[in-house]
């Protein structure tokens, strides 16, 4: 590459990031109304579908989306249609085994009644965060949580349409 085509390249990418820290400052602490369907690539099991009914209230800038999605829904016009393919770093994160314990059934509230397959909500004690948490096996006496989101580690694509933001 040419330093013309260098220069032209970077001036564009400029122009590009100044198009969305325009439209970020403007839309940050606001609320966009959108609809969505999606999950993850290769997946059928695992998806999120909000394509009908009332729209989903999302307030930007809160980190209630993963980054990637947030970051489109800033770009997006009013009206648009877009479909985006997210990688798990734009997403939920990587997968961490470290995120996957055995713990004995009287631990966990009502653990006598879980079984593989379950899902149960986690506060992280830390800052009071609940999580969903899979139960991925059991024992008579343990089971085996999976504390890592049901979409980390994987791609994901979604549909979604910008509905309003206000």
């Amino acid at each position: 590459m040419g330093y013309n085509q260098r220069r032209e390249a970077n001036e564009t990418e400029r122009a590009s990031m100044d198009d969305f820290e325009k439209k970020y400052a403007g839309r940050v602490g606001k609320t966009a109304y959108i609809h969505y369907k999606g999950g993850a690539v290769g997946d059928d099991s695992l998806i999120d579908d909000r394509s009908t009914g009332d729209p989903l209230a999302v307030h930007l800038g809160s980190c209630a989306l993963p980054p990637g999605f947030e970051r489109v829904l800033y770009l997006m016009e009013i009206g648009e249609e877009r479909e985006i393919v997210l990688e798990s770093e734009e997403a939920y994160g990587y997968y961490n085994p470290k995120e996957v314990q055995w713990y004995t059934r009287v631990m966990i509230p009502n653990g006598e009644n879980l079984h593989t397959g379950d899902v149960l909500v986690y506060t992280r004690k830390a800052d009071g965060q609940q999580l969903p948490a899979r139960v991925i096996d059991e024992t008579e006496d343990g089971l085996r949580i999976d504390l890592n989101h049901p979409f980390a580690g994987k791609q994901l694509k979604y549909w979604i349409k910008l509905e309003d933001v206000r």
